[in-house]
């Protein structure tokens, strides 16, 4: 973790070849939720999904994880799945980062 509790995304490069095999947004359980597990999506292990949030757009597809911070503005992160080369792990940073932010609130 770097400044203002930013996950350093460095530190996680090693870890795009334990998810080369993993399908496309279409094959996951649920395909406007790539990246998540079926256990996570309903039941007692179903991860909220405050402050993340699906994007596709023109530059890109992947998760977007946002926090308010004192005063009023925003900041956020962008897990590219193209970049991370899937969306399983795209997913685990933006939730990651997420729970970092929440643990470790910016005061003002």
């Amino acid at each position: 973790v770097k400044g203002r509790g930013r996950l350093d995304l460095d530190s996680y490069t090693d870890l795009k070849a334990h998810f080369t095999l993993e399908p496309g947004s279409q094959d996951h359980p649920d395909p406007l939720k790539p990246g998540m597990r079926q256990s996570e999506l309903f039941g007692e292990q179903a991860v909220s999904l405050e402050g993340l949030r699906r994007w596709s757009d023109t530059k890109g597809e992947g998760w977007h994880v946002q926090r308010r911070l004192p005063g009023g503005k925003t900041e956020s992160r962008w897990m590219s799945a193209i970049t991370w080369g899937s969306w399983r792990l795209a997913f685990l940073l933006a939730r990651l980062q997420r729970d970092i932010w929440v643990q470790a609130p910016l005061t003002a």
